[in-house]
């Protein structure tokens, strides 16, 4: 399964017609390809159900294959699941492996956005790609939406650490927080404020007499881990073992009153407005060291 990014700017594409003998034919419909994945707007803040973006995928002829809305889960990054209809053989209605797809997209304020599909192909019968699509509008290129470029620009200006005769840079860290500005924005803290960013704010060991059991019911839950969550936004936790040549890899966890594993967590956009202190629960482990990080996705 392959993971891709793109932004879908306001662009009109034509679509090319293909015709075959077969079009309008006996489908042999088969197991839908899937494609799942993100949609966050120009400042990454994921759509959900309190903030509704539509998607279809269409094929090379503008023929609509499939819809479907985002949603809102605590326990997965992703936010949409958009399924195609596949068949063995062209028909009207259903992609074929290796067919050109589309996916275009209507956001909370009615705003259509379309797009190609980075390698453009529909996968196997059964398949499923991950696709996280941000909507915005680069007409420079930087892959930075221009609005939030332009925003964080006048912010710049208007603060301590603007200087005279310096250019503007997003990928600076100006408030000597160790992230950058744009980066900061991603995660929707103050890029010019440096008590202001995302960090892990408590960590407590587990009992190592206790049961190595999590949840409401459990006498210990395991190691938690603590950090302040931005609505819209979704993280993961990651771990390693050894912070000088070892290699990071996201962790399972669970959230407070739950035994279930997860391995992300998301704030709806409910909240928008309220910083969301957040507490998981650490898998047990035999490692005599470990190390935990949090990702923003």
């Amino acid at each position: 399964m392959t993971t891709r990014t793109f932004h879908i700017n306001l662009i009109t594409y034509s679509f090319l017609l293909l015709t075959s003998a077969a079009l309008g034919a006996p489908s042999a419909a088969v197991t839908p390809y899937t494609i799942i994945g993100r949609v966050t707007d120009g400042r990454h803040a994921g759509f959900d159900a309190n903030r509704v973006c539509e998607l279809a995928v269409y094929d090379a002829s503008g023929k609509l294959l499939g819809e479907t809305r985002t949603i809102h889960r605590d326990d997965t990054r992703d936010n949409y699941a958009l399924k195609v209809p596949v068949a063995t053989q062209t028909a009207r209605g259903y992609a074929v492996q290796a067919d050109a797809l589309t996916i275009a997209a209507k956001d909370d304020t009615g705003k259509v956005w379309q797009g190609v599909i980075p390698d453009a192909l529909c996968g196997e019968a059964g398949g499923l790609r991950r696709v996280d699509i941000v909507l915005g509008v680069d007409a420079n290129g930087d892959n930075i939406d221009d609005s939030l470029y332009n925003e964080l620009f006048a912010q710049w200006e208007a603060s301590d650490y603007w200087e005279y005769g310096a250019s503007f840079d997003p990928n600076a860290d100006y408030d000597g927080d160790g992230v950058s500005t744009i980066d900061e924005a991603y995660a929707g803290t103050n890029p010019f404020d440096p008590a202001d960013t995302l960090r892990i704010t408590a960590f407590s060991l587990a009992d190592a007499s206790a049961p190595a059991t999590r949840g409401s019911s459990s006498v210990n839950r395991g190691s938690s881990l603590s950090f302040t969550a931005i609505p819209g936004r979704a993280y993961t936790v990651q771990t390693t073992t050894n912070l000088v040549s070892g290699t990071w890899a996201t962790t399972t966890f669970a959230l407070p009153n739950s035994d279930a594993e997860q391995d992300a967590i998301s704030v709806p956009t409910s909240r928008t407005g309220a910083a969301v202190p957040v507490t998981v629960y650490l898998l047990p482990t035999d490692d005599t060291s470990r190390f935990f990080r949090v990702r923003l996705e």
